[in-house]
């Protein structure tokens, strides 16, 4: 069994690149990332806030789950492999500073570099990069990863024992 304790994205989502408070743990079999189960949340109230002078975009709740795709992180300390997936997700959204709230379904579309870059004992570091980021909020929005902006975070990948068939790279 793996636990993945992962920070939420600085996007969306949740898991594969953080910036704000709070992490999501996973429990896994695997360490594939994303965890194919797994479900990522951001625990902030606001998560996003795009204002582009005329219109102003609030996000709050993302969650991230139904990967399409999970892959093992890189097993060589240096390495570094993209994970590409799409995924299921919602969202609520405000277009009157808060006041009212809205939930949508998004279906994005998403690339992580994940680079493997330590370990001690039975915890392997990963730093993440989330490169692409493509999804349809509502008819006319879309939210797309900032190509001036890196949405850069951490995932911790903790071996629980051989007990369960898996165990750590040496």
């Amino acid at each position: 069994m793996k636990l993945l304790k992962c920070s939420p994205i600085s996007l969306l989502v949740l898991l594969l690149a953080a910036t704000g408070p709070g992490r999501a743990d996973v429990m896994e079999p695997t360490d594939d990332l994303p965890p194919r189960d797994g479900v990522y949340r951001d625990p902030a109230a606001i998560h996003a806030d795009f204002d582009d002078g005329t219109v102003r975009l609030l996000l709050r709740r993302p969650e991230h789950r139904k990967f399409s795709d999970s892959e093992p992180p890189p097993q060589v300390i240096g390495d570094t492999t993209t994970h590409n997936f799409t995924s299921f997700g919602t969202v609520e959204f405000s277009l009157d500073d808060g006041v009212t709230w809205t939930p949508t379904a998004v279906a994005p579309t998403v690339s992580v570099d994940v680079t493997f870059v330590d370990q001690a004992g039975p915890y392997r570091l990963f730093t993440t990069e989330m490169t692409r980021f493509d999804a349809d909020v509502f008819p006319g929005v879309s939210i797309r990863q900032s190509p001036t902006r890196p949405s850069l975070g951490t995932t911790v990948i903790q071996s629980l024992g051989p007990e369960d068939g898996i165990d750590p790279p040496d």
